[in-house]
């Protein structure tokens, strides 16, 4: 645009040139004509000229527009330079990030086999240790029975009767690492089965009284079956702790109940299990229950006052719900 405006500006400058050469001499020839062809002459003189300064002035105006324009295009060949070089800096960030992505699947995907294989290898030993702890029981029976049959003649047998408690104690220290290492092998299953939960303080059951046994009987029989019932309630209840140290409350209580099979009248299960059904598993009318034998058990125990509470507790919420429904 600014080339034709140019060219035009130059062919009407040329051709206001030519023209007033034309009427120069035009001018020269009349003014020997006589006075009023000169003026007529000078009038047109003055239009060209006013003609010529028009198309200058257009002429400047062209330039400045096109200087305009050009600055205007730098500013804009500037801008996509820019952008160039922020799309180039987006691809390089998106390729890494896809990278890094690539990377945490792939390291994800290999902690997850491993935690796989090692919960299997636990399993594993588990069902030998298991196996073993059955063997152990039923060779604990077989001396408990051979033991039973002898003490029907205990003046004449008190040798093989003591070789035999000998032999009973050897099983229960045996049977009780055992059990350590069962209870280890369930915490390490439980671990990797649920990892990144917090882990809580083990508690130890409280010892039962002998009432809570059913009263003194100093038979050996009786008491080696008792101290045998005492260490696999012991298992059970370590057990029932763990499971719910990490939230399987449902396997938690199959534990405790195995409890209440060996010793119906363990207060400690009784407490432990009557704050699982009241806080974990929302079983008001199971709470009370084992929080009543608690009571019966216990009725002056340094827990008494605690669980008096929380029992009236469970029964107000056992009766909102029941009228709610």
């Amino acid at each position: 645009l600014w080339e034709e405006t140019q060219k035009d500006l130059e062919a009407r400058l040329a051709r206001a040139n030519e023209e007033n050469d034309r009427l120069y001499q035009d001018a020269q020839q009349k003014e020997r004509e006589g006075l009023e062809g000169r003026k007529d002459l000078s009038g047109r003189l003055a239009r060209l000229e006013a003609d010529l300064q028009e198309a200058q002035a257009d002429q400047e105006k062209a330039g400045k527009e096109l200087s305009q324009a050009q600055a205007r295009i730098a500013e804009i060949e500037d801008e996509n330079r820019k952008l160039a070089e922020v799309n180039t800096q987006m691809d390089a960030l998106v390729k890494k990030s896809i990278k890094d992505l690539e990377d945490q699947a792939r390291e994800a995907k290999y902690d997850q086999e491993h935690i796989a294989r090692k919960a299997k290898d636990a399993a594993v030993d588990k069902l030998m240790l298991e196996a073993k702890m059955q063997a152990l029981e039923e060779r604990a029976r077989s001396a408990e029975a051979k033991l039973a049959g002898m003490t029907n003649d205990m003046t004449t047998k008190t040798a093989q009767v003591s070789l035999q408690e000998s032999e009973i104690m050897n099983l229960r220290e045996e049977k009780a690492k055992l059990e350590q290492k069962l209870l280890k092998y369930v915490e390490k299953i439980l671990e990797a089965q649920r990892p990144g939960l917090k882990d809580l303080k083990p508690e130890k059951r409280g010892e039962s009284s002998d009432e809570e046994w059913g009263g003194i009987d100093e038979a050996p029989k009786v008491r080696a079956k008792r101290e045998l019932d005492e260490q696999k309630l012991d298992m059970h209840y370590n057990l029932a702790i763990a499971y719910d140290r990490r939230r399987m409350y449902k396997e938690a209580r199959q534990e405790y109940l195995k409890c209440l099979a060996i010793n119906p009248n363990d207060a400690n299960v009784h407490y432990n299990l009557a704050i699982l059904y009241d806080d974990k598993l929302n079983m008001n009318a199971k709470a009370i229950e084992h929080y009543q034998k608690y009571l019966e058990l216990r009725p002056i125990g340094e827990d008494a006052e605690k669980v008096k509470t929380w029992m009236l507790h469970a029964e107000q919420e056992d009766r909102l719900g029941r009228d709610t429904r």
